[in-house]
């Protein structure tokens, strides 16, 4: 039997009817299971098993036997709320895990005894694509070791109690397209070097850490193809992030820009779908020809402006615009509009 996809009562009943001595893969995800984690009876299919997703109300601690899965490419035990720990010595001799999903599942857990353990014994741990340890109580700081996870294609750390620098490696990650580490405790200054080696980046949250963005005023970051950047409450300012224009969405709240809105917003920015600027001490004027942005959403804050405010009488979306129009001057503007269906909103 290659694939086993069942709902069970609970997973700690015995199957002595069904031979698993070859199943390859086990799905038993959106289950009710409400007891130990240890006492599941899957624990036993050390050889064979490829592939083992379980998404269920499961507690306590991971049994050894995990640590005798060796076939395992992707591990998903996501979603456990977490209830469970998974000793990192464990995941030494996983050598074949491609994909390692634990998001909403760990009570504790040490982010370095994590990487560190999933490249301990393995030369060939650099199979690693997807590693997603985001939303647990998860402290210590990132290894420069994690450089090692040459294939890793998703990092998904956020949402956790991560601390100290974010290492010059990461630019070594080469093969990344998302970067989560966002509402951590992270420090320190992300400079051009962090992002060198980054070119197939297409999203980054750095948000809600202690971080500052500290590029040059003419860098021309490598990621051409980034769609996303969520970087709340890291330093940027005090000049307008010229480097970020062309995104499709952009949070840069609460970043300490002390500056003008440059007279290339509406064109850079053309193509931006979600805009977040507020907190933030802009001034100038809203360009007269937002109207060939394609935003569904503004959040503008509490900003220093000239505006014109033009509101259609109709949320609903129109071919031709019949709008009322509103001039103030130098007011701190919190602005809600509807234009053909999309909201700008402080």
């Amino acid at each position: 039997m290659a694939f086993l996809g069942a709902s069970f009562a609970s997973a700690n009943q015995s199957l002595p009817h069904l031979n698993l001595t070859k199943l390859e893969r086990l799905h038993l995800s959106l289950n009710l299971f409400n007891h130990t984690v240890a006492s599941c009876w899957f624990w036993g299919l050390t050889t064979s098993l490829k592939y083992l997703s379980v998404s269920a109300i499961l507690s306590g601690q991971i049994p050894d036997a995990l640590a005798a899965m060796t076939s395992l490419q992707v591990l998903d035990f996501s979603g456990f709320r977490n209830s469970v720990t998974v000793p990192p010595y464990l995941l030494r001799n996983l050598c074949s895990l491609e994909i390692l999903n634990l998001e909403l599942s760990l009570a504790s857990g040490n982010m370095t005894e994590f990487l560190e353990s999933l490249q301990q014994n393995c030369s060939s741990h650099k199979k690693i694509q997807q590693l997603n340890l985001a939303g647990n109580f998860i402290n210590g700081t990132l290894p420069t070791g994690m450089s090692r996870f040459i294939n890793l294609v998703t990092l998904q750390l956020q949402n956790n109690k991560i601390t100290g620098l974010l290492p010059l490696e990461v630019s070594m990650l080469t093969n990344l397209t998302v970067m989560e580490l966002g509402s951590n405790n992270l420090h320190g200054a992300i400079t051009e070097e962090h992002f060198a080696g980054l070119h197939d980046l297409r999203m980054i949250d750095l948000s809600d850490n202690q971080l500052e963005i500290a590029v040059g005023p003419e860098w021309l970051p490598p990621f051409i193809r980034l769609q996303e950047a969520y970087l709340a409450y890291c330093h940027m300012g005090p000049q307008f992030p010229s480097w970020m224009q062309r995104l499709p969405d952009i949070d840069i709240s609460s970043t300490g820009i002390a500056d003008q809105l440059p007279y290339w917003f509406s064109t850079a920015f053309s193509k931006v779908t979600y805009l977040d600027i507020s907190n933030n001490s802009i001034s100038g004027g809203l360009p007269a020809n937002m109207e060939i942005m394609l935003l569904k959403g503004l959040r503008l804050g509490c900003l220093y402006l000239f505006y014109k405010v033009c509101v259609p009488h109709t949320d609903e979306p129109q071919q031709g615009l019949d709008r009322m129009c509103l001039q103030e001057e130098h007011k701190c503007l919190y602005l809600y509009l509807l234009k053909k269906g999309r909201y700008y909103y402080a």
